[in-house]
């Protein structure tokens, strides 16, 4: 996963667009297009949330900063990002300068880290984050160290409906949980999960965007991700169209 999200930022840029939302849009209707889909994913996760606006956010693999960006901008909040990518860090923290948002990034590997030296926050956000972590009972605990009594814990999670396993060596993705699974992890480690809303329908039409995003790329030196990419997608599509995969959105609470 280190490795994939440290080729250069223009490669992603025409895979994913102008927002490099790498996440799973919602397409509430035809003509929503791939940016405004990654906006309202993010925006249909907050919307979830109580409606005290937060104060601080932990964004937790924040990426290349889009749902950072959207949050901070809809709470008015700053949002301190973790990534294990140095060049997902710096297109962070430059473009948060640029558009003048509370936001700040740093390389960190957060399956290595205690997270006592953070403070706490109000909302702690993991995006489409738990399918790359190994030990995602550890991670859940190490949040609670961030939280306090009414801290939301807001999640975006691919969960695996076969219980296979699903897991891609490419995109760091490990073998994934069912939906129980993930709140019995929650539930564990000091969380309560109170809401839980399959969000799959709304996902499909993001794997057709990318794919032509993809096979727009005619680069040689980008041929071989390119072709990797789009095999992997294919196939993921196809596993959310037949129920195989499944799409969460959940926010839990402290016990």
């Amino acid at each position: 996963m280190r490795k994939m999200y440290e080729w250069p930022t223009d490669f992603w840029l025409r895979v994913l667009g102008e927002g490099l939302g790498f996440h799973l849009g919602h397409f509430p209707a035809a003509e929503v297009s791939l940016s405004e889909s990654m906006a309202l994913a993010v925006l249909d996760l907050a919307n979830m949330k109580a409606s005290s606006r937060p104060r601080s956010v932990l964004d937790v693999g924040c990426g290349w900063g889009q749902p950072a960006f959207e949050l901070s901008s809809l709470w008015d909040a700053p949002v301190h990002g973790l990534t294990i990518s140095a060049r997902q860090a710096e297109y962070v923290n430059q473009t948060a300068l640029i558009r003048g948002l509370q936001v700040n990034a740093r390389v960190a590997d957060v399956e290595h880290m205690n997270f006592s030296n953070l403070g706490t926050f109000d909302a702690v956000v993991l995006y489409e984050v738990l399918e790359h972590i190994v030990d995602r009972r550890a991670l859940f605990e190490g949040l609670c160290r961030v939280s306090r009594p009414e801290t939301a814990l807001l999640i975006a999670v691919s969960c695996d409906c076969t219980g296979e396993g699903i897991w891609s060596e490419l995109q760091g993705v490990q073998p994934l949980d069912s939906v129980s699974e993930v709140h019995e992890h929650l539930c564990r480690t000091g969380w309560k999960v109170v809401k839980s809303v399959d969000c799959t329908a709304l996902t499909i039409p993001v794997w057709r965007f990318w794919l032509q995003n993809l096979n727009g790329i005619c680069d040689p030196c980008w041929s071989a991700p390119a072709n990797r990419l789009v095999e992997e997608f294919q196939e993921l599509e196809k596993m959310f169209r037949l129920g195989r995969l499944a799409s969460f959105q959940m926010i839990a609470h402290r016990n």
